[in-house]
């Protein structure tokens, strides 16, 4: 059932915004939107090496474990818009470091690392998104605002080791890769006072290849700070969540993160022009 909704949601993004009969006219409208986000990450990283059984602990290391409880991250988003039709460059960055003494042993990409050793963790989780968004309903208050295009997922996972007796078993050692995410996407928002707008969104992956899951939702406020013709600024804040799920096809154990950050917190700026 969630498949079918997913299929005819697709579908009814790529039409609606298809039937825009677009010409090379320049932009009516840009605007830059800039957010900090923070939130509470629960999750973990399996990395084998050659999809090897034995070269990887089954989902670890966990964020729990690594002292991962929170991560902060910025997003920008660069929006071009034409009447009814619009365009956007989008990029989230989230990084974040763990570090602990390992209460239990752990093997990750073929390195054993015994109980008691100093772990420590980087990791890159980015998205750089190009999506097309087309406003099918809209009135003084009203609006509504379906959307497709492809994100770019770029990871990088990087550790190094220290055993009890203070040597090294292994330093940046490191997996790294990239994936295409076919993204579609809602946006809704009211007007509800002159200065003041509440904006709601949600955008979801169509579920091909290894990425099973990402979803992205947001509850933003925005206010009207300044206005003069067609230029504006809007302070922006407000509540969102993700969801991640990432696992390869390689028969015997996969490159497997999964993720959720909720609730995340978050606060920026808008500007038009």
């Amino acid at each position: 059932m969630h498949k079918k909704l997913l299929y005819y949601f697709t579908a009814f993004s790529i039409v609606s915004t298809s039937t825009y009969s677009f010409s090379l006219e320049a932009p009516k409208t840009y605007s830059l939107q800039v957010l900090s986000s923070a939130g509470k990450i629960n999750g973990f990283v399996q990395i084998p090496k050659g999809g090897q059984y034995g070269t990887t602990s089954k989902e670890r290391p966990n964020f729990e474990e690594l002292g991962i409880n929170h991560i902060y991250y910025p997003e920008i988003t660069l929006t071009t818009k034409w009447n009814k039709f619009s365009m956007s460059l989008h990029g989230k960055y989230e990084t974040f470091k763990g570090k602990s003494t390992l209460k239990k042993d752990l093997i990750s990409h073929n390195i054993s690392i015994p109980e008691g050793s100093s772990f420590k963790t980087k990791h890159k989780y980015a998205y750089y998104g190009l999506n097309f968004y087309y406003d099918v309903f809209a009135t003084e208050k009203w609006k509504m605002t379906s959307g497709f295009g492809i994100n770019v997922f770029d990871f990088n996972y990087e550790f190094s080791a220290v055993n009890k007796e203070g040597n090294v078993i292994t330093n940046k050692d490191s997996r790294k890769f990239h994936a295409g995410i076919p993204m579609i996407g809602l946006t809704t928002s009211y007007q509800f006072t002159e200065k003041s707008k509440i904006i709601f969104s949600l955008n979801s992956n169509i579920p091909m290849k290894s990425v099973k899951q990402y979803l992205d939702t947001s509850l933003l406020i925005s206010y009207n700070l300044y206005k003069n013709n067609e230029r504006e600024l809007n302070l922006l804040g407000g509540i969102g969540y993700e969801k991640w799920k990432f696992r390869d096809s390689q028969k015997e154990m996969q490159n497997y993160m999964k993720h959720s950050i909720s609730p995340v917190y978050k606060i920026g700026l808008e500007y038009k022009f």
